[in-house]
């Protein structure tokens, strides 16, 4: 769906064995043009797919808004599972000319003479307010580097990540299962389940709010330079709140390792409480992380505990009666995933 396109739907439909992405929702390049929102994509199964285009994604979403994308099940992409996004300045820097990401279809005549920067683009960027719930994303990044089960970079403001089930994506090239990467601006990432991801849970730059997540086995995100939950490079952090998650590094895990919080300069900006902390290993590593956190004055309120979920290493993370989840504000996430089979009926 190029350019124009308000008020489609793609339902219960298949896209598998295909040489680019399966489902692609591209409004015009940066500019008063915002003429693509208001689309569902749901109950779709997207698997198999960019064996020609590798850097593709399941679906791509990229100057469009408003939309509804929930309940699809994406699997076996060689990159990105979902990818959402938007111009970032450096393609609109007219003094350093690039041909990617969109810049030869940025309407230079209505940007004028704005300053290269995210805040004064806003008016610009239509990849915002979309709501992305309910999606199940496993076995993306099979070949390629530095992606995710979940991508957003670049887009407008309002965003919502919710309840997707990102999870067993074990290839080297893997940055994180959900990622708010540069110039990402204002989404809420809350209720997503990510498990067994061989890099950080989840990573976020800039300001955005990240709650009621449970992340778990993470076990190479220590390798990597990431944490479970990982601020990175890019700021300001003022008014991003991490709160409310449960970091968990199972039994069965690898080695027992800090940091489930990363403590970078940028965390000291962030409004970072009410989280749990447990290693099934070596309950002493959360402790100790957790007393370090709270000698800089973070994590105060938050706790070293067994969430006591019904079954780890069957997946099922609802809590257990008693769970002392519930001390931090946790809201037991009843279900996540697709909520009924996806694909064809």
């Amino acid at each position: 769906m190029d350019r124009h396109a308000v008020d489609h739907a793609v339902r219960h439909c298949e896209f598998d064995d295909l040489g680019g992405t399966g489902i692609v929702l591209a409004g015009y390049g940066p500019g008063s043009r915002d003429e693509s929102h208001h689309n569902t994509v749901a109950h779709n199964h997207v698997h198999h797919i960019a064996r020609l285009w590798w850097q593709s994604s399941g679906i791509f979403i990229s100057q469009s808004g408003h939309n509804r994308i929930h309940d699809n099940l994406i699997h076996h992409t060689p990159y990105n599972g979902m990818t959402v996004t938007g111009p970032r300045p450096g393609i609109l820097d007219r003094e350093v000319p690039r041909l990617t990401e969109g810049s030869h279809s940025a309407r230079w005549e209505e940007l004028g003479d704005l300053p290269s920067d995210w805040w004064a683009h806003i008016g610009w960027k239509h990849a915002r307010y979309n709501v992305i719930e309910h999606n199940e994303i496993h076995d993306a990044m099979e070949w390629l580097g530095d992606g995710n089960g979940l991508y957003l970079s670049g887009t407008g403001e309002g965003n919502i990540v919710r309840r997707n089930y990102v999870h067993d994506i074990p290839g080297t090239g893997t940055a994180a299962g959900i990622r708010n990467d540069d110039e990402q601006y204002f989404t809420l990432v809350e209720e997503n389940v990510i498990w067994k991801i061989n890099a950080a849970g989840i990573i976020t730059k800039n300001i955005n709010m990240v709650e009621n997540n449970i992340v778990v086995d993470c076990y190479g995100a220590l390798e990597k330079g990431f944490c479970y939950i990982s601020l990175r490079h890019r700021g300001p952090c003022n008014g991003t709140g991490i709160r409310r998650n449960i970091l968990l590094r199972p039994a069965d895990g690898h080695e027992p390792r800090r940091p489930f919080l990363e403590d970078s300069p940028l965390l000291a900006d962030a409004a970072a409480d009410d989280n749990l902390f447990w290693c099934a290993v070596c309950p002493e590593e959360a402790e100790a992380e957790l007393r370090d956190h709270r000698g800089r004055n973070k994590c105060l309120r938050g706790i070293a505990a067994d969430p006591l979920f019904v079954d780890v290493g069957k997946g099922d993370f609802h809590l257990r009666e008693g769970s002392p989840a519930h001390r931090i504000g946790f809201r037991d996430i009843g279900r996540w995933g697709i909520r009924s089979s996806a694909g064809p009926v």
